[in-house]
């Protein structure tokens, strides 16, 4: 399990990663990464997520459906309730987090109010 933190800053969602080297702008969450997290934020302005690798009890299925030819990320569905938005790119930030690889199924547990 991770447990990943975003703040939103200027209208745009970042994930918070303490070890990043690279440019903020490669952390925006964007392409339905950042509608996704709208949904899961309290006061509009930060979002925490549990992310499991393996099935886990009222998680939000998050599945590849087509790893970027370029290697650059991959596109998701998402199996959300009602509101939520049906597909979102995750970039290559997701290997930083992932050691090397885009993991085929994410489980997203909302830890926002806990």
């Amino acid at each position: 399990m991770k447990k990943l933190s975003f703040t939103k800053e200027d209208g745009t969602w970042y994930i918070n990663l303490w070890y990043w080297i690279g440019p903020k702008a490669a952390l925006a969450m964007v392409a339905g990464a950042d509608d996704f997290l709208d949904r899961l934020t309290l006061n509009g302005k930060h979002a925490t997520v549990k992310v499991y690798r393996k099935k886990q009890p009222n998680a939000i299925r998050v599945q590849l459906i087509e790893p970027n030819k370029l290697d650059n990320g991959g596109d998701y569905i998402i199996e959300g309730p009602k509101g939520y938005p049906k597909k979102m790119w995750l970039c290559n930030v997701t290997r930083v987090v992932y050691c090397g690889f885009m993991p085929k199924e994410l489980y997203v547990i909302n830890a926002s109010t806990k």
